[in-house]
């Protein structure tokens, strides 16, 4: 969940998300650049003072997945400039952690010892730790553009193509009206095959003078993921919460240079 950026993290394509892909495009010529969309989501969140102002944040928020009845408490660590830790409990089984320290990234499940992360799941993980991506800024993409204007779970939106510095690819909207983010989709390779994933944030709050969504929707492969936001402390983080496990810090495969 990212950075101010924490909830986008990782829903298979639903009949809403087609719609959106498949409606009129308004003319290039009549579009805000990408950059301008962004500018206008920072004014909209409390603007960029306040963003930098804010150094690392941690989050207590609650989840569930509906089909499932399955429901438990996450707690996210993150600090500039590309720092991460989730931890997310799950009852009766324990806890699952996931870290990033600016270029090794590793996880653990409950009972089991901590692994590196990978390739693409790496690439991924690097992407959803920039602790400024509201910001987005130019040093962590190749490219932004602004695709058309579409209708995106029930808003009507700018709709922008951003590729990172990893390479990868992904499609992110912003309210017309309002400037606010309100989601974002992407192809996402499993065990099973790749899986579109698409996340729908809401309920903005102010926390320290910048609003974060307070409720996320994430959807993979047909099961949904709810994440509401309970508590947000700034400026608070400990910076030792990011070290990887002293067996990782030599680890080669699982850093990002």
């Amino acid at each position: 969940m990212s950075k101010a950026h924490w909830w986008r993290q990782a829903a298979a394509l639903s009949g809403v998300a087609l719609a959106a892909m498949r409606a009129a495009p308004a003319r290039s010529s009549d579009l805000p650049t990408a950059r301008e969309v962004i500018q206008r989501h920072v004014a909209a969140i409390g603007g960029e003072a306040a963003v930098k102002a804010i150094t690392s944040r941690y989050v207590w928020a609650r989840y569930e997945y509906p089909a499932r009845r399955l429901r438990g408490s996450l707690e996210l660590y993150a600090a500039r400039p590309n720092k991460r830790l989730l931890k997310i409990e799950y009852p009766d089984l324990g806890t699952e952690v996931t870290g990033f320290d600016g270029k090794i990234g590793w996880t653990s499940k409950p009972g089991e010892a901590a692994r590196p992360v990978e390739g693409a799941d790496l690439a991924l993980l690097r992407d959803q730790s920039v602790f400024d991506f509201d910001l987005h800024p130019d040093s962590s993409f190749r490219s932004m553009t602004t695709v058309d204007s579409t209708d995106f779970q029930g808003h009507r939106c700018y709709r922008l193509r951003l590729v990172s510095i990893t390479g990868r690819q992904w499609l992110e909207y912003y309210d017309i009206v309002t400037g606010l983010f309100v989601g974002n989709m992407f192809r996402q390779e499993t065990e099973q095959g790749p899986i579109t994933v698409v996340t729908v944030v809401s309920d903005y709050r102010p926390f320290d003078g910048v609003r974060l969504p307070t409720r996320l929707s994430i959807r993979a492969a047909y099961v949904e993921r709810i994440v509401t936001v309970v508590r947000v402390r700034d400026n608070q983080v400990d910076a030792s919460v990011f070290d990887a496990p002293p067996k990782l810090r030599g680890a080669v495969s699982s850093r990002l240079d």
